[in-house]
């Protein structure tokens, strides 16, 4: 009952803050299309795109075609359905890193970084001062 409750000590049960950790199934059926793909068992990952295509519009599965080629052709579809049902959820940038890509912001963003080139320190996340402490052999991602 007490998996995910806070570490500080509360006065009642209703007043605990619970950190819930949640999937949602689209992330899923993305993933498991990513990984069908990788391995050639593209007819699976047309499915998985084509059944998140569906709940999306309404159409049945079977009413839906995807224009591919090549095995190629089906991972950029499924990376581009993976950005538009994961958008402004903070993927992108592990995407871009779990893919080996390069990191290009056009002329309008704030950001003063516009582009990096894979590989880059910049794409490695640093390990927290927690993790760090409790094993001295560890040694700190570069900056």
């Amino acid at each position: 009952m007490l998996k995910y409750t806070c570490t500080k000590d509360v006065a009642s049960e209703t007043d605990r803050y619970y950190n819930i950790f949640m999937s949602r199934v689209s992330e899923m059926y993305l993933i498991r299309a990513e990984a069908n793909c990788s391995l050639g068992k593209t007819s699976e990952a047309e499915s998985d795109i084509k059944t998140l295509i569906s709940r999306a519009t309404g159409k049945k599965p079977s009413d839906i075609s995807l224009n591919w080629k090549s095995a190629e052709d089906l991972d950029a579809l499924i990376y581009n359905e993976r950005k538009k049902e994961l958008c402004f959820e903070g993927h992108c940038l592990f995407d871009i890193t779990r893919r080996h890509e390069d990191l290009v912001r056009d002329n309008s963003t704030t950001s003063t970084v516009r582009t990096l080139k894979y590989p880059d320190n910049r794409f490695v996340l640093q390990i927290p001062y927690v993790e760090m402490d409790a094993n001295d052999a560890m040694e700190q991602n570069p900056l």
